[in-house]
C-alpha cells in the first residue's frame, strides 16, 4: 500500500515556533491557545499561546501552524453512546 500525506502521521517543529503535521483528518476546533486535530492516529491536542494556523490542506493531510508550543498529547474520541440530551447511557 502506498503511503501519502494523509496516511502517514508525522510531526515537524521548528524550535517551538512554527509546527507541521501530516496524517491530518480535519480541525475539529481553534482559538489562540489550543487547536484539537483528528489525525490518523486519534486526536490531536496543541496548546500555546498565539497560535496560527498558516495552512490546513485536509484534501492532502497536512497542517502548518505558528505561535508558541506548549504542549502536544493525544486523546481519543468517545465512543460511548449517548442517550436524550446528551447524557451517557
Amino acid at each position: 500500500m502506498e503511503q501519502t500525506e494523509k496516511t502517514v502521521h508525522e510531526i515537524k517543529m521548528d524550535g517551538r515556533a512554527q509546527m507541521r503535521v501530516s496524517g491530518v483528518e480535519d480541525v475539529i476546533g481553534f482559538d489562540d491557545t489550543a487547536v484539537a486535530v483528528s489525525s490518523c492516529m486519534g486526536i490531536l491536542n496543541i496548546e500555546g499561546s498565539a497560535l496560527h494556523i498558516v495552512k490546513l490542506d485536509v484534501s492532502g493531510g497536512i497542517l502548518e501552524m505558528t505561535g508558541h508550543f506548549d504542549s502536544l498529547y493525544y486523546t481519543e474520541p468517545s465512543t460511548k453512546k449517548r442517550g436524550l440530551f446528551g447524557k451517557r447511557t
